[in-house]
């Protein structure tokens, strides 16, 4: 184990668990660790600070989340000391694993009606939450630079270049009018989701990895679970979610479409960094594999005229590979 095995005994012992058995569970693309206490449907996750996790966040999103009675896991004690947290088990049935072709437009379906959900209810305490600003997304796009194109590509960007890529996200983002600002998980996709069989309705969906959730855009989760790099779906399912999904918030599916199109460019702009962070920096390389997807994304949205800006700047850059 990445963690003393004494600090989980202990944390164990005083929450009256001494017989036990753990079970290290597949770490995702984060620091955090998890370790499922076999036979006693309880969850260790260990998030240490050193590496910038932190459980604050992670208690007040769960909060509101609980608060509208959707499915996260309870939390039954922390130790700060030495960052463990002990929480319900939701089990291993994540929608990654159980989806297929027979049962997908349902599992879909619940899923967007989970987000819209969380967009209508305007009544959340969300007035400390952070906002998904401009900035913070043209941030997140500039690991595409960073890792990609000069890490991976090795590629030098100069500063003008970079700046242009900066200004023209921006004007994107500008263009757009989003009515609402609803709670953005940011991580809502098929790895994130567990089905709870015995609860009913959106209930089934079990929620984790929405720690780092902002204020946003409500088509932000939505692009992120139509357009998985790790699964994606057919265009007819896709559109169907779309027109769906446009009737459940009461928002015009055109203007949806418009910021489907920018977020879906924005993060898997900042998808392709972050797996080549993975592989260059953590030595993690199994994520690297679906940038391949993330680029199939991004370039079928490019093809729209507003995006010629964007298209050109990335062809005029890419053509410098040496």
């Amino acid at each position: 184990m990445a963690i003393n095995e004494i600090s989980i005994k202990s944390f164990l012992l005083r929450n009256k668990i001494s017989d036990y058995k753990l079970e290290q569970i597949k770490s995702d693309a984060s620091f955090r660790e998890y370790y499922r206490v076999l036979g006693k449907n309880l969850l260790v996750m260990y998030a240490p600070k050193e590496k910038g996790e932190s459980f604050i966040n992670f208690e007040k999103i769960n909060k509101i989340l609980s608060s509208i009675n959707l499915s996260v896991s309870n939390i039954y004690d922390i130790d700060y000391e030495n960052d463990l947290m002990l929480i319900e088990d939701f089990g291993n049935e994540v929608f990654s694993k159980i989806l297929d072709n027979n049962n997908e437009k349902d599992f879909y379906l619940k899923s967007i009606q989970l987000l819209s959900y969380i967009h209508n209810h305007s009544d959340l305490e969300i007035s400390n939450i952070e906002r998904y600003t401009c900035d913070i997304l043209i941030n997140e796009s500039e690991l595409f630079i960073e890792w990609y194109l000069e890490k991976h590509l090795k590629l030098n960007l100069s500063s003008p270049e970079k700046e242009e890529f900066r200004n023209i996200l921006e004007k994107n983002f500008k263009s757009l009018s989003p009515k609402h600002d609803t709670l953005v998980l940011r991580d809502f996709h098929v790895d994130n989701l567990i089905y709870l069989r015995k609860r009913n309705g959106i209930n089934q969906l079990g929620l984790i990895d929405y720690q780092d959730a902002l204020l946003g855009s409500t088509a932000y989760d939505f692009i992120s679970l139509v357009e998985d790099v790790r699964r994606p779906i057919k265009e007819e399912l896709k559109n169907f979610l779309i027109e769906t999904y446009s009737k459940l918030i009461f928002l015009d599916q055109k203007e949806l479409e418009r910021e489907i199109s920018f977020y879906s460019i924005q993060r898997n702009l900042k998808i392709i960094g972050i797996f080549s962070r993975l592989k260059y920096r953590d030595n993690k390389m199994n994520y690297f594999s679906m940038i391949e997807v993330a680029w199939g994304f991004i370039n079928y949205h490019l093809k729209k005229p507003e995006y010629n800006d964007l298209n050109d700047w990335i062809d005029t850059i890419m053509k410098n590979k040496s």
